[in-house]
């Protein structure tokens, strides 16, 4: 499949078929994650794949964010809400979820560039999924419960990132929303540009 074919047709997927996703195509996937871009080759990441038991807990650990979804009541349709409840039941019945982490550092410029870098692996992990025909969603709200997941997977001194529900589409997705073009174009620094007009 061509490049801009994969960024075209990739979608968030919240629900599943129950089909495992063979070892091998998450093994690419996850080394084409690797290749992604970092400050110094640091690859600052870390990708953990669960499947059978540790799936199911690392499921029902996530689930627990689900009650802080109450908050949101007034603000969002019902509907929504329950929807987001269903899916953090069983995270869409995936069979595999991959948990990414990053070190933790000290420097506010370390973590920048470390966010960014792990960001760019986690859009690349996904892009490269929808290739071989493998859904999945970065579920950021996980964050919610994000020490009980250290702690549970002995990760203590790592710093959360996300958890990735993966597999194979239980339906066709939907066509997504056009967003606004966010891409500003210049020719000239706008600073100058003022400088220029009012002198």
């Amino acid at each position: 499949m061509d490049f801009y074919d994969v960024v075209e047709r990739r979608r968030s997927i919240r629900s599943f078929a129950p089909t495992p996703v063979p070892d091998d195509v998450v093994a690419r996937a996850l080394k084409a994650a690797q290749r992604s871009p970092s400050p110094l080759n640091s690859q600052p990441w870390r990708f953990i794949v669960l499947n059978g038991q540790a799936r199911d807990t690392i499921c029902s650990i996530v689930a627990g964010s689900s009650r802080l979804l109450e908050d949101l009541l007034p603000l969002v349709d019902p509907a929504v809400i329950e929807q987001a409840v269903r899916f953090f039941s069983d995270l869409g019945g995936a069979p595999t979820v991959i948990v990414v982490t990053l070190p933790r550092f000290t420097a506010d410029y370390d973590r920048k560039v470390a966010l960014l870098a792990v960001g760019g692996a986690v859009n690349v992990l996904q892009h490269a999924l929808a290739a071989e025909g493998v859904g999945s969603v970065c579920v950021t709200s996980a964050v919610w419960v994000e020490e009980r997941i250290r702690s549970d997977l002995g990760l203590e001194n790592d710093e959360f990132a996300t958890v990735i529900p993966i597999g194979y589409p239980a339906a066709p997705p939907a066509t997504p929303v056009e967003r606004e073009d966010k891409v500003l174009r210049l020719d000239v620094w706008p600073r100058a540009a003022e400088g220029r007009s009012s002198g």
